[in-house]
């Protein structure tokens, strides 16, 4: 069935609008008329056809200047190619084999009624050819399914029928044929010829007893024909009755009927006639079929296994007239291709040659917090290359590196794209094995595994399975080639079949994020160098088969899972209750909620690994409470995150680039590795938890899914400002229009990650004997028994949950022998050295000129044979760190090498290559301040922050100009707690520093611009300092000043010139002045760690309206810094500043006041673009021009 529009279209835009422009004017004159002929002949129904507007059905012309009908929700057609004869053929095939029941009596035409068992298909067909053709006069004819109405013309034109019934349930058709079908000229047909029409609008035919029962009570006879225009569920169920049931049978049982859900029963909704008179049933004895068979058990053996002797049970492979091979339904005797197999697959395959559909994968990064990855930055210069590459790359290239067909059918498309294409890994899918089973008839196997042999190609075969596996077996297949050949891998759709369409769009969809869900640079980096220090602090890790040290009782201690689902906030109560009887588990932002309601949990589980976790946690603001917490997590945890809590306990995550390297120092025979502890932090709570040996697990708030769009997680959690609002619009930011199955309601909203989440869970429960109950009002999980929060009940004694608590801490989780020297042996292991090396060699690789597309093809080839020669090796950290972004670099390479036009083949390649190159250079250049550098992301950061610095309780003298004093005051006491800042003005100092006390802090803050200033300033710190005393000093001219006069600790905060006026609002507004004020002075003296007295440049970061103009003022500010700073070998910089001492102590206080965390770089690395902060977006830009006192200081 060809029933894709893009088919029926014409491909020139211009012709269809031809078409379309013709044919209008007949579309709305049809209407016109078919109003009048109804609201004369039918006056009944004018309420259909005033309300005229379709939802997702319309009518269209196609490309041959017929109509036809497409749901533009699916992009089908409802007919062919060729509306008009298929269905004048198809009228005519029934007029020749037409079914009837009698109503008194027991016979109903031709067929076997009343039989206990399912016919034969060869008597099926028998009896098909006994039925007699339809009589010239009819007494009465029932049609199921309207649809255009060109049938109902041909039967009223050829037969003289007394009563006419049509059954229609879908209303668009009906609105539909008021367009395109002249209803005046049928109706003024029926009136000559005396047929009375009962159309039944809305209505299936599932009343169809009552209907003909009550319409023989008013006319009399004795018989009724019946003909299906149109597959559909009710349509089906009915006429298989009628075939094979008698009317008092029907009469007394009526008709049962139930939508159909098995996709191997799945028909379209047309399906074009097949004269089964002329058809021959096939058998094992045909030649091809043993031929084929000889083949597949030299190929796949497991394939002849099953098929050898495998009988087909709802789809029948038959031989049509002229040789070809169809399948039909064994029930209703529908042929599936409408009896023409090969024209169909021709054509759909010359299509979809023309209009490859490659599916663009998801290599970039949306959201705001990993921007800054130097992979992510590399994707970000490479998007519109891809862009621009994907507007060259057009027609199915002769050469196919990989292709996934997603339904065999009978497989004549597969000779075809063998005969015309090289195809070097072809994976097919199958759901159907009746299906399958036919293609034994039809391919050419045999040819195709002898050609694939000898040719070296690669062929996959998955048959049965309805997409559920497919993913994953196609996953392993792939990784055992190389990711990136996913970039080059086309998806060729085999037939239309509705119930496979989720299961099409989901591999479609996961296959899509799979380069995207790698380990990439950055994260292989970081959870390289995290897991490194986390090892080396002694933290306890689970170990292997953990189990052993539980006992029985110990393991039917019940475990509390809690995430942060909407239903949570239901689940509090239940949870406060049994807490003492339960070890409590909260899951990532649902501690926050815990903590609102006094809930101490034993456990805190995270799993990300950058620092945005840190942000997260801190916003509850009471480090106290997280003190009290035990934190439970993978390898890769943040190490700042760790120190958060009371205790660390973490657990090897499988697969990770972190838990392989760490191995080859470690006994891995030691250490448990979780297999399923992704994509959410729950899932790794129930990995763990299933993996320690606890048989008792509830789920509270662990929805994976919510009723209502705005209500996605616990109204208490982070995700909602105080007062109830959103923190920020999560819909939009998440596609939440997915639909699962729900828990204790039918269908819940989910999104793509928590549908992998839930799918992930499933997997994790059925490896394990546990009983899981699921308390949360969100998505079914398979393996798990709904139980509502009122119906918890635990008999476990708080002894019990102390003793297991005790033995986890101890026995199940323990350090890594000598942890101590961890590090030393790692980094022995690992050498930097040989890293460099191999990394030059890959450089050398990509900057090596290229003459020809084969030489491409060798360069992707080289990356991946230097990638693994180096895991063989085992002697850098190389495989790990680059094998994500070097398959991302082979999936940029690889679409390059499909654009025809040879120019811009070698201009995008290059381009690639220069890019590419600049990212393995940036990563030399930092590669020796690896084991070093912990992640610096931030998620809402501006609010832990102030949780930070709330925290902060050393008493601090604040002395400043007294211009700055009702700032000072201001914006330290919306900062830090009441009572901590105390401003006083400069002039004051010597008699305030003689009455504080000795633990107070002294800080002094100076705006200079002149010498006598500075000379003042040191003329009133004369007295010697016995306290912890320093100075920072600011100013647009301050670092060309002399300061040797000044008698305490100084540092300089280094920024750029202020913007005044108008003319500074124009510079702001053109983007060569950098926005920053006087006012700002007081805040970054406040915020950039003013507790420290250690001398130190400090330079502010700044935001930029970003234009042409900003790289000027960006590199001015990079001079006056650079002037300052030349004698520094390195520098630590913060989100908001950096900070530049000889005093080594600097550079080890990573972790400032406000919490943030800084990165120790080489001067090398100190440019302009260091001194940005981030970019103003235009709403922000526009508030500022307006909202700024250009005109005042603050």
């Amino acid at each position: 069935m060809l029933n894709d529009i893009r088919l029926h279209v014409e491909t020139d835009e211009l012709k269809q609008k031809a078409l379309e422009e013709k044919l209008s004017r007949d579309i709305i004159s049809n209407y016109k008329s078919n109003a009048l002929a109804f609201s004369q002949f039918m006056p009944s129904v004018m309420n259909y056809v005033e309300n005229s507007a379709s939802q997702n059905i319309s009518v269209f012309v196609n490309k041959n200047a017929q109509y036809n009908m497409v749901d533009y929700s699916t992009g089908k057609t409802v007919y062919g190619l060729r509306p008009e004869e298929e269905i004048i053929e198809h009228v005519e095939l029934f007029s020749k084999h037409a079914p009837n029941i009698t109503i008194n009596g027991d016979n109903n035409s031709a067929f076997n009624v009343g039989a206990t068992e399912k016919p034969a298909i060869s008597q099926r067909l028998n009896q098909y050819k006994q039925l007699e053709p339809l009589p010239q006069q009819v007494d009465v004819l029932v049609i199921f399914g309207l649809g255009l109405g060109l049938h109902i013309e041909k039967l009223v034109e050829d037969n003289l029928i007394k009563h006419l019934v049509i059954y229609e349930p879908e209303i668009q058709h009906f609105k539909c044929s008021l367009f395109t079908f002249d209803w005046q000229r049928l109706f003024k047909l029926m009136k000559s010829k005396g047929t009375t029409i009962y159309l039944q609008l809305e209505h299936d035919g599932r009343d169809i007893v009552e209907n003909v029962n009550e319409l023989a009570e008013h006319i009399g006879f004795d018989r009724f024909y019946f003909y299906k225009h149109f597959n559909h569920y009710v349509f089906d169920a009915v006429t298989q009755s009628l075939i094979s049931s008698t009317w008092n049978q029907l009469c007394e049982t009526g008709i049962t009927f139930g939508k159909e859900t098995n996709p191997n029963l799945f028909l379209p909704k047309w399906s074009a006639g097949v004269d089964l008179s002329n058809v021959n049933l096939l058998d094992k004895n045909n030649e091809k079929f043993n031929s084929n068979l000889s083949a597949f058990k030299v190929y796949f053996p497991q394939i002849f296994q099953e098929f050898s002797d495998y009988t087909p049970t709802d789809w029948i492979p038959i031989q049509l007239s002229d040789g070809q091979i169809d399948v039909i339904r064994s029930d209703s005797l529908v042929a599936y291709y409408g009896g023409s197999p090969k024209s169909s697959a021709d054509l759909r395959f010359e299509y979809f040659e023309q209009y490859p559909q490659k599916d663009g994968l998801v290599l970039g990064y949306n959201g705001t917090k990993l921007k800054k990855y130097h992979h992510y930055q590399f994707v970000e210069k490479t998007e519109k290359l891809l862009d621009e590459i994907s507007e060259h790359v057009g027609k199915l290239p002769d050469t196919v590196k990989s292709l996934v067909m997603f339904g065999v059918g009978v497989g004549y498309q597969i000779n075809t794209l063998y005969d015309k294409k090289n195809v070097e890994k072809l994976f097919l899918c199958e759901p159907n094995k009746d299906f399958f089973y036919s293609s034994l008839f039809a391919v050419d196997w045999q040819t195709i595994l002898s050609n694939i042999d000898k040719n070296n190609q690669r062929l996959y075969i998955n048959i049965g399975d309805d997409g559920t596996n497919l993913f994953r077996d196609l996953l392993s297949q792939f990784y055992s080639i190389g990711p990136y050949i996913l970039a080059s891998t086309y998806i060729y759709e085999g037939y239309q079949n509705d119930y496979l369409n989720n299961s099409l769009s989901q591999l479609r969809e996961q296959l899509k994020i799979v380069i995207s869900m790698g380990e990439y640079y950055d994260h292989a980096k970081y959870g390289i160098s995290h897991t490194t220090e986390i090892i080396s602090r002694g933290t306890p890790i689970l170990q292997s088969k953990a189990d052993k040290y539980l006992s029985l009782q110990d393991k039917d201690v019940p475990v509390f899972i809690v995430g942060n689902g909407p239903s949570l906030d239901d689940s509090i109560d239940t949870i406060k209750e049994l807490k003492d009887r339960a070890i409590v588990v909260s899951c990532g932002t649902a501690l926050m909620p815990l903590y609102k309601n006094g809930i101490v949990p034993d456990f805190h589980a995270e799993i990300e690994q950058n620092r945005s976790t840190f942000d997260w946690i801190s916003r509850i603001a009471d480090f106290e409470y997280l003190s009290k917490i035990n934190l439970i997590s993978c390898n890769g945890i943040h190490p700042d995150t760790c120190k958060l809590f009371k205790k660390t306990y973490i657990a090897f995550k499988c697969g990770e680039s972190s838990t392989e390297s760490a191995m080859h120092i470690l006994n891995k025979k030691d250490y448990a590795e979780l297999e399923f502890a992704f994509p959410t932090v729950s899932n790794f709570a129930l990995n763990i938890a299933l993996e320690i040996g606890f048989t008792q697990v509830y789920l509270f708030g662990v929805d994976l899914g919510f009723v209502h769009q705005k209500s996605h997680h616990s109204k208490l959690s982070g995700y909602y400002e105080t007062d109830g609002n959103e923190l920020y619009d999560y819909a939009k930011r998440n596609n939440t229009e997915l639909m699962v199955e729900g828990n204790f309601r039918s269908k819940v909203f989910t999104k793509h990650e928590f549908k992998v989440a839930k799918t992930i869970m499933e997997s994790t429960l059925s490896t394990h004997k546990v009983d899981c109950f699921n308390c949360s009002n969100g998505a079914l999980i398979k393996g798990t028994t709904p139980l509502g929060v009122d119906d918890v009940l635990l008999t476990t004694s708080l002894t019990a949950k102390l003793d297991v608590m005790n033995r986890l801490t101890n026995n199940v989780f323990r350090p890594a022998k000598e942890y101590s020297s961890y590090f030393n042996r790692f980094t022995n292991k690992f050498n930097s050295d040989e890293f460099v090396k191999e990394l030059e060699t890959l450089v050398e690789f990509v900057n090596k000129p290229k003459a020809n597309v084969d030489e491409i093809e060798e360069l992707i080839e080289a990356q991946r044979e230097l990638l693994f020669s180096s895991y063989k090796r085992g002697r850098s950290l190389f495989f790990y760190f680059l094998y994500g972004s070097m398959n991302y670099a082979n999936v940029l390479f690889s679409k390059c090498s499909y654009i025809a036009d040879e120019h811009l083949l070698w201009k995008f390649y290059k381009d690639i290559c220069s890019l590419w190159d600049e990212f393995l250079l940036d990563i030399k250049s930092n590669q020796s301040s690896i084991f070093l550098s912990f992640d610096t992301s931030k998620s809402f950061s501006s609010k832990s922050e102030r949780a930070f610095l709330k925290s902060f309780s050393q008493k601090v003298c604040l002395y400043t100009n007294n211009r700055f004093i009702d700032t000072f005051s201001t914006l330290s006491s919306s900062m830090f707690n009441d009572n901590i800042i105390n401003t006083i003005s400069i002039d004051a100092f010597s008699a305030q520093l003689l009455s504080s006390k000795v633990t107070e802090l002294h800080r002094l803050f100076c705006r200079v611009e002149s010498q006598d200033e500075v000379d003042k300033l040191a003329d009133l710190i004369t007295i010697p300092f016995d306290r912890d005393m320093h100075l920072l000093l600011c100013g647009e001219n301050a670092s060309l000043l002399d300061l040797s006069r000044i008698n305490c600790p100084c540092s300089l905060l280094l920024h750029p010139n202020f913007l005044r006026g108008e003319k500074g609002r124009a510079m702001f507004e053109r983007g060569d002045g950098l926005y920053w004020l006087e006012g700002h002075l007081p805040y970054a003296t406040l915020k950039f760690d003013i507790h420290s007295a250690l001398p130190r440049f400090i330079v502010a970061k700044v935001q930029v309206n970003q234009t042409e103009h900003t790289e000027k003022g960006l590199i001015s500010y990079f001079d006056k810094v650079s002037q300052n700073v030349t004698n520094f070998t390195h520098f630590l910089e913060f989100p908001d500043y950096l900070v530049f001492s000889k005093n080594e102590h600097i550079y080890s206080s990573l972790v400032n006041l406000s919490g943030a965390r800084g990165v120790v770089k080489r001067i090398e690395h100190f440019c302009p673009h260091t001194l940005r902060q981030g970019k103003f977006n235009k709403d922000a830009i526009n508030r500022n021009i307006k909202t700024t006192n250009w005109e005042g200081w603050a």
